[in-house]
C-alpha cells in the first residue's frame, strides 16, 4: 500500500501478537501438569495479541497515508488497496475451513448462508465461518471510518475526533439498539460492532502514529525510562491478568502502552532492532493469524481418530503444529498475500484510475 519503509518495532510486535494468539489457541491440547503451568503463565491472556493488532492497524493507516492528500479518490483508493490486502487470504482461509466442515458433513443451508455473509464482512452471530473473522469485520469497519476521514482531507483529524467521541459516548450508554424497528433488525449487528470495546484501540494507534511522525524530539534520559515503564506496565497487566478481557477497557490498555513505549524509544534514537526471525514472522503474521485455527482444528480432529490420538496432548505436538502453521503461512504469504493480493490491488486501482480519467475527459468535453 505504501512505499514507506517498514518500521522494525511494528513488525516485531506483529510477530509477537500473532504467536500469542496462535499458542493461546493451541495450548488447550496440552495436559501435562508442568507444561500446562508454563503455557498458562505466558499464554493465558494470549488473546491480547488481537488488541495489539488493532492498535498497530490504526498506527499503520496513519503512517501509510501521512503526508498524502485526501478527497474522494484517495478514500476509494485506500479502500480498494485494503480490501485487496485482506480479502483474498481471508477467502482462502474460509474456503479451507468449509472443506473441513464438508468432510465432517456439517455444512447445512444455514452454514452456506453464514459463509456468504462472512465473506462480505457482515457480523454474523455468534461468529463468522472462520472464527477469527470477527476481528476482520471490525477491521473493515475501521477502514470505512478511516476512508471517511480521508474524504474530508484537511479535516480528517476533526472527523476522526468526532467519530471516536461519539463512539465512546454511545458505548457508555450500553445501548442494544432495541429501539430499531423489526424491519431494520439486520442493522443491529452492524451498529453493535461500531461500538465494540476494541474500536478505540484503532484511534489510539492513530494518535501514536501522529506522535511518531511528528517533529517532537524525545531525549534519551526521559524517553527510555518512560518507554520502560510503559512496556513494564504492559507485561504486568498481561502476566497479572487484571482486567483480562478484549478491548480498551481490558487488555487494550497494555496493547496501547506497549506500542507507545516502543514508539517513544524509537523517537529517542535507541529503538528496537529485532532480528531476522521476528521480522520474518511479522511479514507472515497475517497468514499465521488466518490459518492457525483451521489447520489446528482440522489436523487435531483427524489425528484424534487415529492410533496417534494419545500423542497430541503434549508440548511436542504444539511445537509441531506451530512449525506446520509457520511453514504453510510462508507459502500463503508468498502466493496469496504477495501475488494474489497484489494482482487484485492492481485491478481495483486500475479500474478506479480509468474511471477517474473518464470523468476528467467528460468534464473537459462538456466545458469545451
Amino acid at each position: 500500500m505504501t512505499d514507506k519503509p517498514q518500521i522494525h518495532f511494528i513488525q516485531a510486535l506483529r510477530a509477537i501478537a500473532a504467536m500469542l494468539v496462535l499458542i493461546w489457541h493451541f495450548k488447550s491440547t496440552v495436559k501435562g501438569e508442568l507444561e500446562t503451568s508454563v503455557l498458562n503463565l505466558f499464554f493465558t491472556n494470549g488473546f491480547a495479541g488481537v488488541d495489539v493488532f488493532f492498535v498497530i492497524s490504526g498506527f499503520i493507516m496513519v503512517y501509510a497515508t501521512g503526508g498524502k492528500g485526501g478527497g474522494a479518490r484517495q478514500a476509494l483508493l485506500f479502500l480498494a488497496k485494503r480490501f485487496a490486502r485482506i480479502w483474498p487470504l481471508y477467502a482462502f482461509g474460509t474456503a479451507l475451513y468449509v472443506v473441513f466442515l464438508l468432510a465432517l458433513g456439517w455444512m447445512t443451508k444455514e452454514e452456506y448462508i453464514k459463509t456468504a455473509l462472512s465473506l462480505v464482512f457482515y457480523p454474523v452471530t455468534p461468529a463468522p465461518t472462520l472464527d477469527v473473522g470477527w476481528t476482520l469485520n471490525i477491521e473493515i469497519y475501521f477502514y470505512l471510518v478511516f476512508a471517511a476521514c480521508l474524504f474530508f482531507d484537511r479535516l480528517r483529524w476533526l472527523v476522526a475526533g468526532v467519530w471516536i467521541v461519539a463512539t465512546l459516548l454511545v458505548q457508555s450508554t450500553g445501548t442494544a439498539f432495541a429501539f430499531l424497528p423489526e424491519s431494520l433488525g439486520f442493522m443491529v449487528p452492524l451498529l453493535l460492532q461500531a461500538i465494540h470495546p476494541c474500536i478505540p484501540e484503532f484511534f489510539a494507534g492513530m494518535l501514536i502514529a501522529a506522535f511518531f511522525m511528528s517533529d517532537i524530539r524525545v531525549a534519551k534520559g526521559l524517553g527510555l525510562p518512560l518507554a520502560g515503564v510503559l512496556i513494564a506496565f504492559a507485561a504486568w497487566q498481561y502476566l497479572g491478568s487484571f482486567y483480562n478481557k478484549p478491548g480498551i477497557y481490558g487488555m487494550g490498555a497494555s496493547a496501547i502502552a506497549l506500542v507507545l513505549g516502543f514508539a517513544i524509544a524509537e523517537k529517542t534514537g535507541s529503538g528496537w532492532r529485532p532480528g531476522p526471525l521476528l521480522m520474518w514472522l511479522g511479514n507472515i503474521s497475517f497468514s499465521i493469524y488466518i490459518l492457525h485455527t483451521t489447520v489446528g482444528l482440522s489436523l487435531t480432529r483427524i489425528i484424534s481418530n487415529t492410533q496417534f490420538a494419545g500423542y497430541i496432548n503434549n508440548i511436542g505436538y504444539v511445537i509441531f503444529m506451530i512449525t506446520l502453521v509457520l511453514a504453510l503461512s510462508a507459502v500463503t504469504h508468498e502466493f496469496i498475500e504477495k501475488r494474489a493480493s497484489a494482482w487484485l490491488s492492481r485491478v481495483l486501482v486500475g479500474k478506479l484510475s480509468a474511471r477517474n480519467e473518464t470523468g476528467k475527459t467528460s468534464m473537459a468535453q462538456s466545458l469545451s
